[in-house]
């Protein structure tokens, strides 16, 4: 809990809400609203479009900006007296992860209350809030990627480039706004990409059809991402005590 604490109140000083307020949020709301815009042009309608855009602009925090943190780490010298904390290194990313969690609970929030009544889904923002303990195991999923993304991006200090194809990845193969093409490929793809089974366990639920299998699914993929980050951060510090550099190839 302190760890988390002290996280929370290093968030708060590098990203005060203030700033959040007037850039990233705004920015998640009218990214929201310009993928449900193009679901109701291009796609399967504007309701189908609504959770998967909810779902992208929830990336901003927990893919993008979460993989910021550990590489800032190594970018400004202080990843050595990280890894001299008394807390292991995967478990102390984990609590640096929970101001970003709850920033992408103010970008769900935001972006259903704004976007839903504009485009008029005043029914399917009742929805998208009735599915909170789904899009919060989305969020909590879509956050282990991030930690992921971070560690494998640590020796190239590519998680910019890292972070946002993943992010695009998931519109690609996750049926996010529109239904995607059905290409074997793409549908290994989407299958282990966070929120992918979340929105379509949204959708079931919105439709009445049973939606507990793609939330068990989103859960076990979660799991995965999680344990990938764990095992990227164990061997990058190991790597970095070897050989006294953070970005050793």
């Amino acid at each position: 809990m302190t760890v988390a604490r002290l996280s929370y109140v290093e968030h708060l000083v590098a990203y005060p809400w203030r700033l959040s307020l007037v850039t990233t949020w705004p920015r998640a709301v009218l990214q929201c609203l310009f993928w449900v815009l193009i679901g109701q042009v291009r796609g399967n309608g504007a309701a189908y479009a609504f959770p998967g855009a909810v779902a992208l602009s929830i990336t901003v925090s927990t893919i993008i900006g979460l993989s910021d943190v550990s590489t800032l780490d190594q970018r400004w010298g202080t990843s050595s007296r990280v890894r001299m904390a008394n807390v292991s290194i995967t478990c102390l990313n984990a609590a640096r992860s929970v101001p970003w969690v709850v920033d992408a609970v103010v970008i769900y929030l935001l972006c259903v209350v704004i976007v839903g009544p504009l485009t008029g889904l005043g029914a399917s923002t009742v929805w998208l809030l009735r599915a909170f303990p789904i899009f919060l195991l989305m969020i909590l999923s879509s956050a282990a990627a991030g930690l992921a993304v971070a560690s494998l991006s640590a020796r190239l200090d590519t998680n910019v480039l890292l972070g946002n194809a993943l992010s695009w990845l998931m519109l690609a193969a996750g049926s996010f706004v529109t239904a995607a093409v059905r290409l074997p490929v793409l549908d290994t793809i989407g299958a282990v990409l966070p929120m992918t089974h979340g929105v379509a366990a949204v959708r079931a639920l919105a439709a009445g059809t049973p939606y507990f299998p793609d939330v068990v699914r989103e859960a076990v993929v979660g799991v995965g991402w999680a344990v990938l980050a764990a095992v990227a951060f164990r061997v990058q510090a190991m790597r970095a005590r070897r050989t006294g550099n953070d970005f050793a190839v």
